[in-house]
């Protein structure tokens, strides 16, 4: 594989794990938008790219008004921070933290 097929095939991968669109990956690494679009062309018939990443954020919605005015804050390992009011119940909460854990 030529050097300039592998940077553009690296280019195509983090395009795809990104979650942006074309357009705003090439805008971001400063890359032509029309060059990316040959590449992936030219690249996705000689050589399968991976999947595209699966993430997405879930809409959550919270429909009690909180009556207290205390609260617990939880740091999630992918470094998202939540705060529920203390009073709420457990396994909503668990629930919560479990959609949020896939983001």
């Amino acid at each position: 594989m030529s050097t300039k097929a592998a940077v553009w095939r690296s280019h195509l991968i983090a395009w795809r794990n990104s979650g942006l669109s074309q357009a705003a990956y090439c805008h971001q690494q400063g890359l032509s938008l029309p060059c990316f679009g040959y590449w992936r062309g030219k690249l996705r018939e000689s050589l399968p790219l991976p999947p595209p990443s699966t993430k997405a954020l879930l809409p959550i919605v919270v429909s009690e008004a909180a009556t207290s005015d205390k609260y617990i804050e939880v740091e999630l390992p992918n470094g998202l921070q939540v705060r529920f009011p203390s009073d709420m119940d457990e396994t909503r909460c668990v629930s919560i933290i479990r959609a949020l854990r896939e983001c």
